[in-house]
């Protein structure tokens, strides 16, 4: 293991063999928080030191991995050149994600607009009164149906894309449409009625923040989603492609991070380096061990 801090720490060409060591560590850790300076700086070091090859797209992959997480600017060209010999199932959508000018990152706009499109199918779930459990009291619907009312400029706004507005509702008038149509106050319906309602509110104004952030009023051309990579990818890229794609993977098909297998692995990259080594990896793995948990 002591081969991850020299390579971090040399200057040296980096080989597909040193890059599939490193970044089996680094691309979790950048992943985590791709704003962490350490980790970030790490990443582009070792990708700016794999010069892109005719036969080989490790390289140019680690790139385009690399602006699509942090939206850093390319670190060895190669996410602009990739191999014209890449299956097209994988090489056209990466290329549309590099058109996709957004002010986020590409891999956090891509999660969110596909979030984004998953709320949107259940919107009619979240207006819904019964979606919060059976209500028999008629007033109740009543009550709920004042909500709707609240929330429909924003939930309009969402369903056209058109930019939609917080939704911002006092809690007197909650409290006064719910006596008014007689549900008692302090009961168990009307704490329940209260959780329904803030919950629906919660829901549409989440829906809001990934809007303002997604932008859909933009004309983009959204990437394609992959519901795998193509084995002949994996061939060409080498075993690290699935968690290099991930932004592109629908969400069942990403590869799952075992984040105590890692923080095992990294403590065997510190026991087998030098005081220097360990103050180095330190300062790369801060901000993902604050963020999970995880000691090294």
């Amino acid at each position: 293991m002591d081969r991850f801090i020299k390579v971090l720490r040399g200057s040296a060409p980096v080989s597909d063999a040193q890059a599939n060591a490193v970044f089996d560590l680094l691309i979790a850790i950048v992943e985590q928080d791709p704003t962490a300076p350490d980790a970030v700086e790490a990443a582009r070091s070792v990708i700016a030191r794999c010069v892109p090859t005719d036969d080989g797209a490790l390289a140019s992959v680690l790139d385009w991995w690399f602006i699509a997480t942090t939206g850093e600017t390319s670190a060895n060209g190669g996410a602009h050149r990739l191999p014209e010999w890449l299956d097209d199932a994988v090489r056209l959508p990466m290329e549309a994600a590099m058109r996709l000018d957004t002010e986020l990152p590409l891999a956090e706009w891509l999660e969110k607009r596909w979030r984004l499109e998953s709320d949107l199918r259940d919107l009619d779930n979240i207006l819904s009164l019964d979606h919060y459990g059976p209500s028999k009291v008629p007033r109740e619907r009543v009550a709920w149906s004042w909500l709707q009312e609240q929330l429909d400029p924003a939930v309009s706004a969402l369903r056209t894309n058109r930019p939609a507005a917080l939704v911002e509702i006092g809690k007197r008038q909650l409290h006064n449409q719910l006596r008014d149509n007689d549900v008692e106050q302090g009961s168990r319906r009307w704490r329940e009625m209260l959780k329904r309602c803030d919950e629906a509110i919660d829901r549409v104004n989440a829906m809001v923040r990934l809007q303002g952030d997604v932008q859909p009023w933009v004309r983009r051309q959204a990437p394609t989603v992959l519901q795998s990579v193509p084995a002949g990818v994996i061939g060409s890229i080498g075993p690290l492609a699935p968690a290099l794609l991930r932004p592109l993977l629908a969400a069942n098909a990403a590869p799952a991070i075992d984040r105590s297998d890692l923080a095992g692995r990294l403590g065997g990259a510190a026991r087998s380096t030098d005081q220097a080594g360990r103050y180095r990896l330190a300062r790369i793995v801060d901000s993902w061990c604050k963020q999970t948990g995880h000691e090294v």
